[in-house]
């Protein structure tokens, strides 16, 4: 799997609307454009985190468990380093090249270092008193789950039961991931994509009707130098780029997915209401930890 394509499997217009009915349909009659202006956002949005939600989560874990491990005497292995790292939004890359711009600067990789600095491996001491795999270290109880057990319960609230963010996260995921797939198999989708592989085969690229297959080809590595701009895959970067916007493959997919969503999310609300009054609970933990933990330095 490329980095492209794992980039991917990672950021409500009445015309919108209109294809929720066909989402899952052989085609939902009545011609193969999409409705004028953006692309809707994905409803999933309102119930999952952002990138940078996300980001932010594993920072306040950090420092919880460092403060945890404290108290057993363990300087954590794993530095409060807040940096952002990834895509920017639920959609980038979601569906294939970024535009032509950054293409010809960066390929098929995000601007900057997408290399992270290696920490150091945490001790044995370390691992069993953040898993909780023994139940006292230095003479002091170790929390139920451990140090990580301790930083979940600390960010999810006392009102998360029964349902924690992790449900709910995962109630996302799976919803956003099914309605991925469901969209992609759409007849607008797949022609969308056949269109782009003709764009691509005129520019001199013999590729099956797969957005990322382009990228697949040139089997790049998951961390790597930034690419020099005469490299093929600058290239072909720029060819897939330009064949994209041809095809108009991003505004299609994006409103047949976002109508697989809301159609979804239709079915029951109260469920979907729930799963984002758990979200937000978290992230409001989220941010008082690191509110009143401000990064070193």
């Amino acid at each position: 799997m490329t980095a492209l394509r794992r980039a991917a499997a990672l950021a409500l217009a009445a015309g919108a609307a209109a294809l929720a009915a066909a989402c899952g349909g052989p085609g939902g009659g009545g011609g193969d454009g999409v409705p004028p202006g953006p692309p809707p956002a994905l409803p999933v949005e309102e119930y999952m985190p952002s990138p940078r939600q996300i980001a932010e989560d594993g920072w306040a874990r950090t420092v919880l468990m460092a403060r945890c491990l404290k108290r057993f005497g363990i300087d954590s292995a794993y530095p409060d380093r807040r940096v952002l790292r990834g895509p920017a939004t639920r959609t980038e890359r979601r569906y294939g090249t970024p535009d032509a711009a950054r293409a010809r600067e960066w390929g098929y990789w995000l601007p900057g270092d997408d290399t992270a600095p290696d920490d150091a491996e945490p001790g044995t001491a370390e691992n069993q008193v953040s898993s909780g795999t023994v139940a006292e270290y230095a003479g002091r109880k170790v929390p139920e789950g451990g140090c990580h057990g301790e930083a979940v319960r600390a960010l999810d609230g006392p009102d998360a039961t029964p349902q924690t963010y992790g449900d709910a996260l995962r109630t996302a995921n799976d919803m956003e991931l099914a309605a991925y797939e469901k969209a992609r198999r759409h007849p607008r989708v797949r022609k969308a994509e056949q269109a782009w592989a003709a764009c691509m085969a005129r520019r001199g690229y013999d590729l099956p009707a797969d957005v990322f297959s382009a990228s697949d080809r040139l089997d790049l590595p998951p961390v790597r130098p930034r690419p020099a701009p005469s490299s093929p895959e600058i290239a072909t970067a720029v060819a897939d780029a330009a064949c994209m916007g041809e095809a108009s493959v991003v505004p299609v997919w994006q409103t047949v997915e976002a109508a697989c969503q809301r159609e979804e999310i239709a079915k029951d609300p109260a469920k979907w209401e729930d799963v984002r009054r758990t979200y937000r609970a978290h992230f409001e933990n989220v941010a008082r930890v690191l509110r009143e933990n401000p990064p070193p330095g």
